[in-house]
């Protein structure tokens, strides 16, 4: 019984997010269409880009609750719809290379998983000091103990002070901590369950030239 109340407040309150979601997305449009200066403009879009953004995932909370089919993502042309997003989340400090990966590149997540997912990861780089942060995504073979010959990976790298031994060591484990001072590690959690359930994997490192690397790898059907 709780859980069908908790389901159906989620439901409500997803509701009532998405009419005030239409609501900004559709003023940032005004603000796009008519901005006096380019630099409006381009505020007014980066607005408009997030708000759909937000969109996306209040309406994937609805359809989840009305069904258990996973949902698909063609990777390629959501990365472009989200590049301005995670832009200006970094502060204008992103770079999203994309390698030579399998295209249509049909992923077993829906797309605000993606976002949901990169956001943290973008996100959790910037306050741990980065001041660059690259997303770059490539196409590999293979999987250690499966068959499956058709994976993309997604590597998102940046410069900032790297993770600890320790907390290198509860990530193997699959205890996640966050080395931002005001950080509890729920976000790299909810990125691993989000990778998880669509039937990858996700790992954490240290780079050699400094920073960290967080790697996604998602099989493509």
């Amino acid at each position: 019984m709780a859980l069908v109340t908790t389901g159906r407040l989620a439901r409500s309150i997803a509701h009532d997010l998405n009419n005030l979601f239409q609501i900004i997305n559709g003023n940032a449009e005004l603000v796009r269409l008519e901005a006096p200066t380019r630099r409006i403009a381009d505020a007014g879009r980066n607005i408009e880009e997030a708000g759909q953004c937000a969109l996306r995932m209040t309406q994937l909370a609805v359809s989840l609750s009305r069904t258990t089919a996973p949902p698909r993502t063609e990777l390629s042309a959501h990365l472009d719809r989200l590049e301005p997003v995670l832009t200006e989340l970094a502060g204008r400090s992103v770079r999203l290379t994309l390698v030579d990966y399998p295209r249509p590149a049909w992923i077993p997540m829906p797309a605000p998983h993606v976002d949901q997912i990169l956001i943290n990861l973008v996100v959790n780089g910037k306050e741990a000091g980065a001041s660059a942060i690259d997303v770059q995504v490539r196409h590999t073979n293979v999987k250690p103990g499966a068959g499956q010959s058709r994976w993309v990976a997604l590597d998102v790298m940046d410069d900032g002070r790297g993770f600890s031994a320790t907390e290198l060591r509860l990530a193997a484990q699959e205890r996640f901590t966050s080395n931002k001072p005001q950080g509890t590690g729920i976000g790299l959690a909810t990125v691993h369950r989000l990778v998880l359930r669509a039937g990858g994997e996700f790992s954490l490192a240290n780079r050699q030239t400094g920073g960290a690397i967080a790697t996604i790898r998602l099989p493509v059907e």
